[in-house]
């Protein structure tokens, strides 16, 4: 290969050569060895590809490294380079000096050879640096452009559009590298590549989509790197303008063709010359459809001023009504718009006036709106122009939204519209979002007070008159982006949408409608942001003119109130709804002694729902302390002589507090915890404190930013004020309430125990505690005297309730005496009493800090003590409270190194692992989750000299719960393997799995003790972790997991050998059968063998559905269907001449060809037909149908004494009718009460799962294969059955069938015998009733 002027181009690669894109990119290639890493890039990309192509670039590539090796000559981007672009300069002078253009062969072969140069060449101008590409741009260009035959001329339709691969290939290859090659050149210059940049052009408008595209993306790239550099203006303005030209001319030619085309038809001229014009029209909008394309990709890069031009071009094919051509004209505008350089470009009042002329010009044509398509790419090109603008200039962009909706209100009315709606409501909303802020809404305000225009007031009637009755089709995209506009304008703007929430109020008035949700979430988001007074303010609730003068109430907006407001005026609450509540009240009383009943039901529950909206106006509130106040008094008489109103005063005093407490706590930093209330209530864990029932007050309200911690603390300090006139009236009435009312008063105990100060609780609590000594007294005396002893335990309980609400205010010195008595109570034998105690252990024990040392001694103590004498009902609490203190010796041991901390720890852990094997389901619950939640939160343990005993984390507390592992007692040992199982499970990532293997083989040594309650708890934690170990990990523990697994493979018990089956499967699953099968014994061998039966089955199930697919042929059942539904099967597909061995081969064909999605729908309509197999619809089959008993006797009861089985010969289930007309159902497979055919099933199985000890292997099982036959041969006279007795005109009786049991398919005879006995209660014959009577 002639490889003359190298020298030059490798002179120009000696310097740094490094890929030109970003500053200091290497693409993946390291700077010295850029050469050898084109070579080994382009090997490894191709070099294993079997394709002609790739292999063809590997020999060209290893022709060039071997003619670079024998100059001498390092194969680096320069030196290929050069080399591929004299080998193409030759292949050119080749080419010219040949007469062989005939030969296909030799040109197909010189474009393979071509192409793979092409491909080469780009690789390497990619990689050099741009100031050695440039050196030989002018050559490089000029032999690329050669071979591409361009010639800057367009390639014609005849030259392209039969062209072979081969040159297709090298037209794509040439194209792009082409592209290389301009983007490497100079911006500033850019007269030498103008004509080159006209051949890609041309190459945009190719009739090959491979070429196209290709070209299409590389001049995307050049504009790119054109107008990359500051000083090449004047260069992208020259190739903005023939990519203009390029548009124009495209757009001009089809102008041009459709008016010759429109003339040919006016005139009438010849078929031939229409035809030609045609296939003009057709040339002309495919080379447009090119253009466009080109566009989308480019329209962003090029000159502002150009790229203008072209939108005015543009502009004229939505002329032509096409909605092709529209769509993708829209999509170029929406490109135009999101580039970068139209607003560098461009002013606001510029883009304004654009985006005001194509939204005039666009939203008018409404042919090409109601296409959904072009109607979503013109409202994406808008919104993305008004996005700019909006960037550029919000009021500019808020001033051109009103004539955007209002252009598009005459789409909503119209109903074949539907898409177009739905866009431009999310266009909208967008919009709305970009330009809507806090100076358009106080503008938009004083304007409306002042009775001036705004935009936003526009805005608004706009989507006032959407809500309206001409509008009915599109009101679910108005009660959106009413939504919208609520958010927007928030509580400063919300008299602007009064009209519009009235019009929502008479939409929603009367009986409920199809809009009633739609509008209620509505109005829910116009509380939620404009606050309820406006929206009561345009939707009063009108209860007493309904009750006095007839009208509608708005009762349903109580309801919505109370689901959204947060953040609210209570004083509004106070002074609105509060009086609003009392005249209901009022009002149901007068009705009531007027003799209405049914009217004052009504107004008193009306009254109930204003009651219930208290607790959300003090979700929040803005105002919580002057509402609290105003409220103190009405609230406490409430409580005191109104029961039915006590929930709803408890709700909204403990979710004040609640809330305000956080707040306070957390300062001025605005969180997301939620209004829950209830859970510093002792008894929040039974469910019945505050939060339950319906006035549960989700977590879906965060803090406003408006909610400070100075308010949150005023809010306290107003409440607490009044804590000595409450808590007394809250003693009382928690005393005096039922027990599954005192939660809700519990809780507002609790809040006032909060914020009370010590000094003034203190006097409650001593009153308290002489009480509760006095009760104790009591439940000690009263021994004898049952009735008294419940009354005095019951007296202590609530006095235990009530103290335990007040544990969070009170003195240290007073925790310690309510310590005493709890010490002394947990041991009383009283499972009421003991779950008190513990509730109020647990309450004292969450503040651990005030307690003395000496005092928590004490409490391990007592808990140690009373560990036997525990009832169930209080274990549950007794696991918090031992939870509670793992925690403070957790903290304690962390920086203290005590021995006996640790003891207690260990044993306390102990309690709670022995927790997990209670049958309380509760119980082990929180058993298990005590022991995670320990296990994060685990500081490690000391040794007595100070060094670390166990690490911190989860893994420190599972070597701590191992030890449990050597207990001498099984139960003890089991409950450690149940504990290890969850903590393995939930902290497999955190301990690794190497820590978890050698747990796996502590516990599996287990599996050699003689207890099958260790056992049991073995296999499940060997199920766990053969799931959450990985497939290497797994394969490596294999051999001992299945050594010890195969210890008890034998045991028929406790479904242990089905539990060792399930866990091998799942280890099949994952290691596959054949890898699995390697490590199991050979008197083992059954079980694999069964499994891979099973799992053959369930291949064909999935496979197919059909007789020969499903199932597996037995003397039993097939699969789960019997030969009654084969034979509906049959009739389903609908086979001619099933009744025959051929066509019943033919549908069994059919079905097993079906997919197994089609078996699985064909079964589930067998077994929801109502009688069982016979019947296909809802209704019983007629038998009086002459069409219904022909089916039935040729296609569903044909003889099936050719589908014989292998176990117990021939299967003869069903046969023909008899010479009277019975139909005889006879199946001598389910007579036999003997045998049970010693199905391979049954052997691996367990025993217990399917038959009883008694019928598992009896005596008579050892009957012989003949004498089995014999017997049911015999029995043949007994089990003829009659489904359909004939009569005597040989007419069937109507409606006749025997529904299907799942019993027939039962493997023991007692149950199939059962479910053969509907055969006797079928239809009877006139006849035989009267020879019974």
């Amino acid at each position: 290969m002639d490889l003359g002027g190298l020298s030059e181009a490798l002179a120009a690669g000696q310097q740094e050569e490094r890929p030109w894109g970003a500053p200091g990119e290497t693409n993946g290639v390291d700077g010295g060895g850029i050469g050898t890493g084109l070579v080994e890039d382009v090997y490894r990309r191709h070099g294993k590809s079997r394709q002609g192509e790739s292999r063809r670039i590997c020999a060209m590539l290893g022709a060039m490294v071997s003619a670079l090796a024998q100059q001498n000559v390092e194969p680096k981007p320069a030196a290929l380079f050069a080399s591929l672009v004299l080998a193409l300069e030759g292949i050119a002078k080749g080419k010219q000096g040949r007469d062989d253009a005939s030969d296909a062969s030799v040109v197909e072969k010189r474009s393979q050879d071509e192409a793979a140069l092409l491909y080469l060449l780009e690789e390497a101008a990619s990689r050099m640096p741009r100031q050695a590409v440039r050196t030989k741009f002018e050559r490089s260009v000029g032999v690329v452009c050669g071979v591409l035959g361009a010639k800057g001329a367009v390639p014609s339709e005849a030259s392209t559009s039969g062209a072979s691969a081969s040159r297709t290939q090298c037209a794509k290859f040439g194209v792009g590298c082409l592209a290389s090659l301009l983007c490497a050149h100079d911006p500033r210059n850019f007269l030498p590549a103008s004509k080159p940049f006209g051949v890609l052009l041309s190459f945009c408008v190719d009739p090959r989509p491979k070429v196209r595209k290709r070209a299409q993306a590389g001049l995307a790239q050049v504009l790119v790197t054109v107008g990359g550099v500051g000083s090449a203006g004047a260069s992208l303005e020259r190739a903005s303008a023939m990519v203009r030209d390029l548009c124009e001319r495209s757009v001009a030619q089809l102008v041009e063709v459709t008016e010759a085309f429109e003339t040919s038809q006016r005139t009438g001229s010849k078929r031939e010359a229409r035809r030609r014009f045609e296939e003009g029209v057709q040339r002309a909008t495919t080379r447009c459809f090119h253009v466009l394309g080109a566009l989308r990709q480019c329209v962003a890069f090029l000159s502002p001023r150009e790229a203008l031009d072209i939108l005015k071009t543009l502009d004229g094919l939505m002329e032509f009504r096409e909605v092709l051509l529209a769509h993708h004209s829209a999509v170029v505008i929406g490109h135009f718009f999101q580039g970068h350089r139209v607003r560098d470009a461009l002013g606001a009042e510029e883009l304004a006036s654009l985006l005001r002329g194509l939204t005039d010009r666009l939203l008018t044509i409404e042919e090409l709106m109601a296409d959904a398509d072009v109607a979503g790419s013109t409202l994406n090109a808008l919104l993305a122009g008004f996005h700019a603008l909006a960037q550029m200039d919000s009021e500019a962009c808020l001033a051109q939204v009103p004539s955007l909706l209002h252009r598009c209100l005459h789409y909503f009315r119209r109903k074949d519209s539907e898409a177009f709606r739905i866009k431009m409501c999310s266009v909208l909303a967008e919009l709305i979002d970009a330009c809507v802020d806090e100076g358009a809404v106080a503008g938009a305000a004083a304007a409306a007070e002042a009775g001036q225009a705004h935009p936003l007031l526009r805005v608004v009637a706009g989507v006032e008159a959407m809500v309206t009755v001409p509008y009915q089709d599109s009101w679910n995209q108005a009660f959106q982006l009413l939504g919208k506009l609520c958010f927007a304008l928030g509580k400063k703007g919300g008299r602007l949408l009064s009209k519009s929430l009235a019009e929502l109020g008479r939409i929603a008035a009367g009986d409920e409608n199809e809009w009633t949700e739609a509008v209620q979430d509505c109005v829910g988001v116009a509380v939620r942001s404009l606050g309820p007074e406006a929206v009561l303010e345009a939707i009063p609730l009108n209860i007493e003119g309904a009750v006095t003068g007839g009208g509608e109430a708005n009762s349903w907006l109580v309801y919505v109130l109370k689901k959204n407001v947060s953040g609210a005026s209570l004083s509004f609450w106070a002074r609105e709804l509060l009086p609003e509540a009392r005249r209901c009240g009022q009002l149901a009383a007068s009705l009531g002694e007027q003799g209405d009943v049914e009217r004052a039901v009504l107004v008193a529950a009306l009254e109930h729902q204003l009651w219930q909206t208290l607790p959300s106006f003090c979700r929040w509130a803005e105002d919580a302390a002057e509402g609290f106040r105003l409220l103190a008094k009405p609230l406490g008489a409430a409580l005191q002589n109104r029961e039915d109103l006590r929930s709803h005063v408890c709700n909204a005093i403990a979710l004040l507090v609640s809330q305000n407490a956080r707040a306070a706590e957390e300062g001025d930093n605005v969180g997301d915890f939620g209004g829950g209330v209830g859970s510093d209530s002792g008894l929040s864990d039974d469910g019945n404190g505050v939060g339950a029932g319906e006035d549960e007050f989700d977590g879906g309200f965060p803090r406003p930013e408006g909610h400070t911690s100075e308010g949150a603390e005023e809010a306290l300090r107003a409440v607490a004020s009044y804590s000595k006139n409450y808590l007394p009236l809250l003693f009382n009435l928690f005393v005096s309430s039922r027990p599954s009312e005192r939660g809700r008063v519990h809780a507002a105990i609790a809040a006032f125990g909060r914020v009370t100060g010590r000094d003034q609780l203190d006097g409650f609590y001593k009153n308290i505690l002489k009480r509760m000594a006095t009760s104790l007294q009591g439940v000690q005396q009263n021994q004898g005297d049952k009735g008294a002893k419940d009354a005095a335990a019951e007296q202590q309980g609530m006095l235990m309730d009530i103290a335990a609400a007040l544990v969070p205010g009170l003195k240290p010195e007073a925790l310690e005496k309510l310590l005493g008595i709890v010490n002394v109570s947990v041991v009383y034998k009283d499972p009421g009493i003991q779950k008190k105690s513990y509730k109020l252990l647990r309450a004292i024990l969450s503040r651990s800090a005030d307690l003395k040392s000496r005092s928590l001694e004490g409490v391990r103590e007592s808990l140690s003590n009373a560990q036997s004498s525990c009832y169930a009902p209080a274990k549950k609490y007794r696991l918090l409270c031992v939870r509670a203190m793992v925690s403070i010796l957790d903290e304690a041991s962390a920086d203290v190194a005590d021995s006996d901390k640790q003891d207690a720890m260990t044993s306390l852990v102990t309690e709670i692992v022995m927790c997990t094997k209670e049958k309380n389901s509760k119980t082990h619950r929180a058993a298990l989750d005590l022991l995670a939640e320990t296990a994060h939160g685990f500081k490690g343990l000391r040794s007595a000299m100070g060094s670390p005993l166990m690490e911190p984390g989860p893994l420190g507390f599972i070597n701590v719960v191992a030890g449990g592992l050597v207990a001498q007692h099984p139960h003890m040992v089991s409950a450690t393997v149940v504990a290890l199982t969850r903590l393995a499970y939930q902290f497999a990532r955190e301990i690794g799995e190497e820590a978890l293997c050698d747990i796996e083989r502590a516990v599996a040594m287990l599996l050699k003790t003689k207890s099958r309650e260790v056992v049991k708890s073995v296999l499940a934690f060997l199920s766990m972790f053969v799931t959450t170990l990985d497939a290497g990990r797994l394969h490596e523990e294999l051999p001992s997991l299945v050594e010890h697994l195969l210890i008890w493979a034998n045991d028929t018990k406790n479904r242990f050998r089905l539990k060792i089956r399930h866990i091998l499967e799942k280890v099949i699953r994952v290691l596959g059968l054949d890898e699995v099968t390697k490590f199991i014994p050979e008197e083992h061998q059954p079980l694999i063998r069964y499994i891979r039966k099973q799992r053959g089955q369930e291949k064909r199930k999935r496979e197919g559905g059909s007789v020969a697919g499903a199932s597996v042929k037995t003397g039993r059942t097939r699969g789960k269907q019997t030969t009654w539904t084969y034979a509906e099967d049959d009739d389903d597909e609908g086979g001619a001449g099933e009744g025959t061995l051929a066509g019943r081969t033919q549908a069994r064909t059919a079905r097993t060809s079906r997919t197994a999605a089609s078996g699985s729908a064909v079964r589930k309509r067998q077994r929801m037909a109502p009688g069982g197999g016979l019947g296909s619809g809802e209704d019983p089959s007629d038998l009086l149908d002459s069409r219904n008993a022909a089916r039935m006797g040729s296609a569903h009861f044909a003889s099936r004494d050719e589908f014989g089985d292998d176990d117990d010969g021939p299967i003869n289930t069903i046969r023909t009718r008899k010479k009277d007309g019975k139909l005889i159902i006879k199946d001598d497979r389910y007579e036999s009460t003997g045998g049970d055919g010693g199905d391979g099933d049954e052997n691996m199985d367990d025993s217990r799962s399917h038959r009883s000890g008694k019928s598992a292997r009896s005596g008579k099982s050892g009957r012989t294969a003949g004498t089995a036959r014999t017997a049911r041969t015999n029995k043949t006279a007994r089990t003829d059955r009659s489904i359909v007795r004939a009569k005597g005109t040989k007419k069937l009786e109507p409606f006749a069938y025997w529904p299907m049991d799942r019993k027939m398919l039962n493997r023991r005879a007692a149950k199939r015998k059962d479910a053969k006995k509907g055969l006797l209660g079928v239809v009877k014959s006139k006849a035989n009733k009267k020879n019974r009577r």
